[in-house]
């Protein structure tokens, strides 16, 4: 049924809602007694779950990529889309970085150039897609050289048309003179590596990080946990030591040979697995009764009592 149009409303003073005039008196004895104002966000809660609600929508959480304090609801957000040390994939190499640096990196990786399939130019990254939408496979110079041109003119135009070349005094490519600056700022200008401050050529800086840098984040292979490369091999020596319980035979096996042993497990070890068991009691035992003296040491010993005790009974007869 519509309420009618002539009919009052007040606003709860704790919830500040609008409420016809005429529920108003149970409408606040309830909500008074039963509902609270979030301080934070301003919605209405019940009284017994206002904590609950703080801790599972406003406390405050620490990120683990970039340590910045959010809010716990705001945690996965701020992961997915705003945190500086997020991974994304620079979008011509792949290669994954923070993104507090993939805009220089990508300033830098979009410049390189490969060579066109079609028409054997050397294209920039960044123009790839719009060059590869366009390309008929012919060069300009082919197209030009394509011409027919007058004899007479031909020395001319050759020496209008055709580029000065200069050879690279670093890589040795012939590069049109006029670009010959470019292309050593683009290709092997010395750049210098901001996770190990190596200086590289600019062309090879993407290779250097993913494959070369000492300070590249590498995956152990047993605990998979991310270290710089520079760790890992002292990382790995100890963690390959470590043991784990094997679901087959139930031995402790060191992870370093974990692939080798399941390869040959067929989980009959229980003998093995007793005599396992009894050398650790054993050890167990005797470090904690401390060790015992050679068998050879307590005869010595017990042969001397002997000696001595008769002795001292001829001595007193």
């Amino acid at each position: 049924m519509a309420v009618a149009s002539d009919q009052t409303t007040s606003i709860c003073n704790n919830c500040d809602r609008e409420i016809p005039s005429l529920n108003l008196d149970l409408h606040v004895a309830h909500c008074s007694l039963k509902l609270e104002k979030c301080k934070i966000c301003g919605l209405m809660v019940p009284k017994k779950h206002a904590d609950k609600h703080f801790l599972k929508k406003h406390a405050p959480v620490t990120c683990s990529l970039c340590n910045e304090t959010v809010e716990r609801e705001e945690l996965a957000v701020h992961k997915g889309e705003n945190c500086p040390q997020r991974m994304l994939a620079c979008e011509y190499c792949e290669f994954p970085l923070p993104a507090i640096d993939l805009i220089e990196h990508q300033e830098v990786c979009g410049n390189r150039t490969e060579l066109c399939h079609l028409c054997s130019r050397y294209i920039m990254l960044r123009e790839r897609s719009v060059h590869e939408s366009r390309c008929n496979g012919s060069t300009n110079n082919i197209t030009e050289s394509s011409r027919a041109i007058p004899s007479s003119n031909h020395d001319f135009h050759v020496a209008h048309s055709s580029p000065k070349l200069e050879k690279c005094k670093t890589c040795g490519d012939m590069v049109p003179e006029k670009d010959a600056e470019e292309h050593f700022l683009r290709t092997h200008a010395p750049v210098a590596c901001s996770l190990c401050n190596e200086t590289v050529e600019r062309e090879v800086l993407a290779v250097h990080k993913r494959e070369n840098c000492p300070q590249r984040v590498v995956t152990c292979e047993y605990c998979k946990h991310p270290f710089p490369a520079i760790d890992l091999f002292k990382h790995q020596e100890v963690c390959g030591n470590r043991a784990e319980r094997c679901h087959l035979c139930s031995r402790y096996i060191r992870l370093c040979d974990r692939n080798a042993h399941e390869r040959r497990c067929n989980g009959k070890s229980s003998r093995n697995t007793s005599q396992a068991e009894r050398d650790r009691g054993a050890l167990r035992t005797q470090q904690h009764e401390g060790p015992k003296p050679p068998r050879v040491l307590t005869i010595a010993i017990i042969g001397i009592a002997v000696v001595l005790g008769a002795l001292f009974y001829q001595r007193k007869a």
